[in-house]
């Protein structure tokens, strides 16, 4: 196998690794090496929406990222307390870099599933079943985050 069909391989393996459209792909944390993957991969830019101290963060990710010239965006979601105003800044965030290759992650690419759905029922105007494509299909939302998604939804 090539360096082409070794790099998507190993995307692939990132912790629930989605690819959500031509341009965005989402999942969990990547490893360092894997990170060092998005650039020669396209991705221009990397949102980040889990905490500095979630499961298998990497301090240096912002480094590392932009050091291979990607930009990096970190929008720090509390898993047991998001926050309209985090899923407001992600909305304005991926509105402004739309058409950019993007990679969103969390650390097991379940906040990012619940914005991007949430992304694309109130930003893109994609209907329940379409946006309900977007999120990991074996998270069942906890309490907090059906009710989260709920109130969001009710507020548009």
């Amino acid at each position: 196998m090539g360096i082409y069909g070794e790099l998507i391989m190993e995307l692939e393996h990132i912790v629930n690794y989605r690819k959500v459209s031509d341009t965005i792909s989402t999942a969990g944390q990547p490893t360092r090496s894997e990170l060092e993957l998005l650039s020669e991969k396209g991705f221009e830019t990397v949102v980040n929406i889990a905490m500095d101290d979630s499961d298998g963060a990497i301090p240096e990710e912002e480094d590392i990222l932009t050091g291979h010239g990607l930009e990096y965006h970190h929008i720090p979601v509390v898993w047991e307390n998001p926050q309209q105003y985090q899923l407001d800044q992600f909305f304005d965030l991926m509105d402004r870099i739309k058409g950019q290759k993007t990679f969103v992650h969390c650390a097991k690419n379940y906040r990012v599933s619940a914005f991007m759905y949430l992304y694309y029922i109130l930003r893109l105007g994609l209907d329940e079943k379409h946006a309900k494509g977007v999120m990991l299909p074996e998270w069942s939302p906890d309490h907090t985050w059906t009710d989260f998604i709920q109130k969001s939804l009710n507020q548009a």
